[in-house]
């Protein structure tokens, strides 16, 4: 369109950029005013852009992009181009839901039976050889058989005293009287010294007649010296007066005595009548004296009888406990032992003689006579009175315990004792029997070994998985064997041991015992308990969630008659060692096959699956004044449930699928997702995508393991899946059995599922196992053994989601400013002005040199998206249709009219927008596709204007 000469802006940018230059002033300096001046210009051309913008799908709709907007790092997502087709873009989003294990032979070796049923049961023996007794006897009061010795013969000594007269006194202190003294000898006990730790002497002194007149009296003070006077051993520091007689108590507190000694009387003599007279003296030990030392004393057993009665002969009963043996034996003989008794007094004793005639009576008999006097051992300093034994040697043992019984004789020769708070008051006499070996042993078998031990009761657990779903194990065999090993010496002529065994079990319905028995001496005899050949046990997991073997053993001897008829017999048995026998104790068992509680066992279990595919959608628009991700809904996505088996290889032994009866599953899966309004209420919506709240879908297995990883390429693309995994995309009356997922995924609820901007989402599904015509499924032990060689031996459940960039556009979409939405938003005026135009501006002047004004624009897409475009500007009123284009070198162009013109001139700004309008419908968007937008403004310039003159 050709525009005349009129005053625009757009004529007045071009014109002010071309003739208004610097070489075009210099050259209008140089000259001189002309007359008239006009300029010209012919056929000049300026352009300005208006941008360029290009919005590729792929850049918000790839797998990097989809993958971060998913929240379950477990699922996968693909880009799939289906046959290499670019008709419209497509995502596989994969949900690897569950895994149910079929490897019912794995379960069965989950019990781990030969592991729990096969023990060592051992059981320690120690029979103790050591047999202790303590036996207390009182010792002697020595201080009542000293005193009572001293003071068994009391002497009297008559001494003659000259009375001094009346009124008269005669002291020895000033030679007036001279005293008296007496000869004191101790018969009884015999000793050699004796020191006081208290007490003394009692010195009795009386006249024989009364003739030495009624107040006659003396006083009188004692001294004590040894026999022949050269030492004083004690003399009295006061006096005592007689009066006529009394009694003088001599201390002698840490004296010591002899037994002769010379006992000395001073102090003095008063009144009396003069004549003479005589008094008798006698010396008694005070009985309240404490001995602290005794030496050379020598007494005799009857002697400390007659004066401590029951303390010379003592008699002893004693009883050794011997239960730890005699509580199993019945009879044995003592190859190696000995029995032991004795006493000790402090080391500062001497002399103290101890005999006994002690004998013993009970499991061990011997005379007193047998005992001989030992020696003690190296390095015992104990200061033994008493040291006996007896070797036990060939004496027979028999199941009683030993009781030691007779009479203890102390005396002393020429002995030393010295006594203080720690001096004992009785005699400890210990002893006891050590027995170190017996020979030809007979014993009570249910006595020696504890069968609490040997007797078991396993109880194993069945897992879940085996209690879920198997129904029945069949068991061919059941068997227990144990070989038993010991190093007791046991004698099979004289009395093996016979060990007899029998088990029982309820969920094997064994309820009467399976017996056996063997002798543990012989070597190749050992225990087996089996079932037979021909025996089947049927064990029902879900009844009876445990297998248990009750197992019991009892012992009992191999002699049957005569005097040892139930003993066992042991060749020989040291004691105080630890002997063993120990059971190594086998189960064995044997099934053959297993059925499966296929029909109605569930499998349950949720995953996240939070996607919100309308924060991709909002990716695109930088800004969004009219909601149009609410307008554009993902239309056409599918989704397929996968649920697969082991793949089955003919064999020899097992040539058909043993999975062949598992024809199918039944079960719904449903989605729940959360919303929150305007209002910030947070509401679930759940939608079921298989089955329905109360109706479960019937599944078939997929013929074959989906496994996409295999088929995409390090970007994660998959270009050929192969026709058989999914339909083409929309296809109607597809028959499913052509493929080989095992069920579709509702649309219907997959669209609510993807088009919800859903904040959370969560996938749940239950399902179960079903088999052919309700039918249980049964598998042998080789098929098992054949899935279990092939790998994976469980059916993985998998969930395919088909994502097509196939939208449905609800609602026209009025795109106001495509630029703005790219990013690149027109901000300033296009003219470059800073105001609308003045009449008398240069932009008006020169607008007549324009020629023309056109708008040349590119504008594709390959979204398959219907739209119009239009630009558009607010100043100025603009709105002018805008052609789609095909190539991208194909531009469309329109010019502005003179009225349009002049309207862009007088207002301001003129920033247009490039305008769209997506009309809804279904719309494919092919892959790489994209929507662009280029545009400038063309000036182009002709024609002379006059600047001043005519």
């Amino acid at each position: 369109m050709k525009i005349q000469k009129t005053g625009t802006a757009v004529a007045i940018i071009a014109i002010s950029f071309f003739s208004f230059s610097c070489g075009f002033v210099d050259d209008l300096k140089n000259l001189q005013k002309p007359e008239t001046v006009k300029i010209k210009s012919e056929g000049a051309k300026y352009s300005v852009p208006l941008g360029d913008v290009t919005m590729d799908m792929d850049k918000y709709l790839n797998v990097s992009e989809l993958a971060s907007k998913m929240s379950n790092d477990g699922l996968e997502i693909y880009d799939y181009n289906h046959n290499g087709s670019d008709s419209v873009q497509e995502f596989l989003i994969n949900y690897p839901i569950s895994q149910i294990p079929l490897d019912f032979g794995t379960y069965l070796d989950g019990l781990d039976i030969p592991t729990l049923i096969s023990r060592n049961i051992s059981q320690e023996i120690t029979v103790p050889g050591t047999f202790a007794f303590n036996q207390s006897i009182s010792l002697p009061d020595f201080n009542l058989i000293l005193v009572n010795s001293f003071n068994a013969k009391p002497e009297t000594k008559s001494v003659p005293i000259l009375t001094p007269g009346p009124e008269d006194i005669k002291s020895t202190a000033n030679g007036t009287w001279t005293g008296f003294e007496i000869t004191v000898h101790f018969t009884e006990p015999d000793f050699d010294t004796m020191t006081f730790a208290s007490g003394g002497l009692v010195i009795a002194c009386a006249p024989v007649a009364n003739n030495l007149g009624d107040d006659f009296e003396m006083n009188l003070i004692p001294v004590l010296y040894n026999s022949d006077k050269s030492k004083i051993i004690a003399q009295a520091t006061e006096s005592t007066r007689l009066a006529p007689g009394g009694t003088i108590y001599f201390d002698l507190s840490g004296a010591t005595i002899e037994p002769s000694m010379v006992l000395r009387f001073n102090g003095s003599i008063q009144y009396g009548n003069g004549g003479n007279g005589y008094y008798g003296i006698s010396v008694l030990m005070n009985p309240v004296s404490q001995i602290s030392k005794v030496t050379g004393l020598t007494m005799n057993t009857d002697k400390i009888e007659e004066y401590d009665p029951g303390a010379g002969s003592i008699p002893f009963n004693t009883t050794v406990d011997m239960s730890a043996v005699s509580s199993f034996l019945v009879s044995a003989t003592i190859t190696d032992g000995a029995i032991t008794y004795k006493a000790a007094v402090p080391s500062a004793w001497s002399g103290v003689v101890c005999e006994s005639d002690i004998a013993m009576t009970g499991g061990i008999t011997a005379n007193a006579s047998e005992f001989m006097n030992s020696v003690p051992e190296e390095g015992d300093s104990s200061n033994y009175i008493l040291n006996k034994s007896l070797p036990l040697a060939l004496k027979d043992i028999t199941p009683e315990d030993l009781t030691l019984s007779g009479t203890v004789r102390l005396s002393f020769v020429n002995a030393t004792f010295v006594f203080d708070s720690s001096s004992p008051t009785s005699l400890d006499i210990v002893g006891g029997a050590k027995i170190n070996k017996l020979n030809i042993v007979y014993l009570k078998p249910e006595k020696l070994l504890d069968m609490t031990t040997f007797g078991q009761e396993f109880n194993i657990e069945f897992g879940s998985s085996v209690t879920e779903y198997v129904d029945t194990i069949e068991f061919n065999k059941l068997a227990i064997t144990a070989t038993t090993t010991t190093d007791l010496a046991f004698n099979p002529v004289q009395g093996d041991l016979i060990m007899e065994a029998h088990f029982t079990s309820d969920a094997f319905k064994i309820s009467t015992p399976i017996e056996d028995d063997y002798a543990i001496s012989a070597p190749n005899d050992n225990l087996s308990l089996s079932t037979g050949e021909d025996w089947t046990g049927i064990v029902e997991p879900a009844s009876t969630p445990k297998l248990d073997i009750d197992l019991g053993v009892t012992v009992r001897s191999s002699i049957t008659e005569g005097g040892h008829a139930g003993h066992i017999c042991l060749s020989e048995l040291q004691l105080d060692k630890t002997y063993n026998i120990t059971s190594e104790v086998i189960f064995e068992y044997d099934w053959v096959k297993v059925v499966l509680n296929t029909d109605n066992t569930a499998v349950d279990g949720s995953f996240d699956a939070s996607f919100n595919l309308k924060d991709t959608i909002n990716g695109y628009f930088k800004e969004d004044e009219n909601n149009i991700a609410n307008k554009i809904q993902f239309s056409g996505i599918e989704g397929y449930l996968f649920v697969t088996r082991p793949v089955f290889e003919a064999t020899e032994e097992v040539p058909t699928d043993p999975l062949a009866d598992l024809l199918s599953f039944s079960g719904k899966v449903n989605a729940v997702y959360s919303q929150t309004d305007e209002n910030d209420v947070t509401t679930n919506e759940t939608v079921y995508l298989i089955g329905s709240e109360t109706q479960p879908a019937t599944l078939s297995l997929a013929e074959s393991e989906l496994d996409l990883s295999s088929l995409a390429d390090e970007n994660g693309t998959i270009n050929d899946a192969g026709d058989i995994i999914f339909p083409d995309l929309g296809a109607e009356n597809v028959n499913d059995d052509d493929f080989i997922y095992s069920a579709r995924l509702s649309a219907d609820a997959l669209s609510q599922m993807f088009n919800a901007e859903a904040e959370t989402c969560s996938m749940n599904y239950n399902l179960a196992l079903n088999s052919g015509s309700g039918q249980k499924l049964t598998l042998t032990k080789q098929q098992v053994d054949t899935l279990r060689t092939e790998g994976s031996c469980s059916l993985n459940l998998t969930i395919c989601m088909r994502l097509p960039l196939q939208l449905l556009i609800t609602d026209d979409i009025e795109i106001e400013d495509v630029l703005a939405l790219g990013g690149q938003k027109i901000e300033n005026d296009v003219l470059g002005r800073d105001g609308p135009t003045e009449s008398d501006s240069n932009f008006k002047k020169y607008s007549d040199l324009i020629e023309t004004i056109t708008l040349n624009y590119f504008i594709k897409t390959t979204t398959g998206l219907n739209m119009t475009a239009n630009l558009t500007d607010d100043a100025s009123g603009i709105n002018k249709s805008i052609v789609f284009g095909g190539s991208e070198k194909a531009e469309q162009a329109f010019a502005f009219s003179s009225t349009e013109l002049d309207r862009i001139l007088d207002s301001y700004p003129f920033t247009p927008k490039v305008g769209l309008n997506i009309k809804q419908g279904t719309v494919r968007i092919p892959r790489s596709s994209y929507l662009r937008f280029m545009g400038y403004v063309t000036v182009e310039t002709g024609g002379e204007i006059t600047v001043y003159g005519d």
